[in-house]
């Protein structure tokens, strides 16, 4: 609620009547109203003094009650721990705003405008704000989640690491369960994003492996140099013939 203070200085009143436009009324010389609701509201006096002779004053949209409208915004609500996120409040009101003070929910706390914090442990993570106004009222606004979540462990092997051009290969995704997405990069412009895929080369040489893996908030990826080894096979053989074993051709 927000309480008003009323004083009258009318000289030779002996009787009031106040109307606070709320639904409260007082006979007091000097009254106190508090006003539960926002809004606008008129404020009436009528005095009467010693002669019974009646005077009034009105006052329209004298006392304004105005809401603290303020909203939250982050530029990232989930992710990998650790989560750096940036937040940032948005206010419509008239009135100053003299301090404030985040909450990020994992018992941290902050008084800056537009902080930023750095959610260490995976969770589930209620963010508040609460706005304190020159007039002595507060308002606390809140976000509905930051979902933080563990880096999962990216890991694969390959069967054959050596092979012949034109030879399948089989990459086994070893990933944690919490996997569900795969990016393979096999080296040589090849890729694939099956969990465990089949390649073959077109060419010889060493090839590096990259696998970025995770679902749809928290990935993160390995990359193995030189890990495939591609040979070509060559066709060799040898003419051995002396008087002894003359060479023929049948």
């Amino acid at each position: 609620p927000f309480t008003v203070y009323f004083n009258d200085y009318t000289l030779g009143a002996v009787d009031w009547y106040w109307d606070f436009g709320d639904g409260h009324i007082s006979n007091n010389r000097n009254s106190i109203n508090s006003y539960t609701n926002f809004g606008l509201y008129d404020l009436d006096l009528t005095v009467v003094d010693g002669y019974g002779c009646t005077s009034s004053v009105t006052e329209l949209d004298f006392i304004e009650i105005e809401e603290i409208d303020a909203h939250i915004s982050v530029d990232k609500d989930n992710g990998c721990a650790p989560l750096a996120v940036n937040f940032t409040k948005s206010i419509n009101f008239s009135l100053d705003i003299i301090s404030c003070v985040w909450d990020f929910g994992d018992g941290n706390l902050s008084n800056l405008n537009n902080p930023s914090h750095t959610y260490l442990n995976p969770g589930s993570y209620d963010v508040s704000l609460t706005l304190f106004t020159t007039q002595g009222c507060s308002k606390t606004v809140y976000y509905n989640t930051i979902d933080v979540y563990e880096k999962p462990n990216i890991d694969f092997k390959a069967v054959p690491r050596i092979a012949c051009v034109g030879d399948s290969i089989n990459f086994i995704d070893l990933s944690s369960q919490s996997v569900d997405n795969w990016q393979w990069d096999f080296g040589d412009t090849g890729n694939d994003t099956a969990q465990n895929p089949i390649f073959s080369y077109s060419n010889s040489g060493n090839f590096d492996i990259s696998l970025v893996a995770g679902n749809s908030s928290c990935k993160d990826s390995i990359q193995l140099l030189d890990y495939i080894k591609i040979v070509e096979p060559k066709a060799i053989f040898y003419d051995l013939h002396d008087c002894n074993n003359p060479f023929s051709v049948d």
